[in-house]
């Protein structure tokens, strides 16, 4: 699986939960990303959103439908999502989500890195980087950061 990530986004090993400082800032925050973060989980969605805002302009959703809804009128630059969700999974949100935007850069994250979806999804380039629940804020950014290089590339 290793391998087949290599070309498409390294897998991310992550292992806490509590918020770090970044080293990565923004100066100007009109140049900021916008970033949408997706996942069932309040809590979950709360410290991610804790953890980028200081570096992103970030909208959240807890409904992945009502998220699509926001991605057909608003552009955003990178989506996070979770897998796991009711009505829609992580995987097809950012199928749908790269369907409309092409450009967008997609992060999946999960508390499971078993799923066989997931080794195709990385091998296909579906997405361009999964990160593994629990996170830190550093492992996060630095996922997002690696992820956008990947879209670039």
């Amino acid at each position: 699986m290793l391998s087949e990530a290599k070309h498409c986004g390294a897998l991310h090993k992550c292992v806490s939960t509590q918020v770090e400082e970044a080293p990565l800032s923004f100066s100007d925050p009109a140049a900021r990303s916008r970033l949408l973060l997706v996942d069932d989980e309040p809590d979950i969605l709360d410290f991610l959103e804790r953890a980028l805002r200081h570096l992103y302009e970030v909208s959240r959703f807890t409904d992945p439908v009502a998220a699509l809804a926001e991605l057909r009128s608003v552009p955003y630059d990178v989506v996070i999502t979770d897998q796991w969700m009711p009505a829609l999974s992580g995987l097809e949100l950012l199928a749908e989500a790269a369907a409309m935007h092409p450009q967008i850069v997609r992060v999946l994250i999960s508390g499971f890195a078993d799923a066989p979806q997931l080794s195709q999804a990385i091998a296909s380039c579906q997405i361009h980087s999964f990160v593994l629940k629990p996170v830190t804020s550093r492992q996060l950014v630095e996922a997002i950061s690696a992820a956008t290089q990947r879209a670039k590339a």
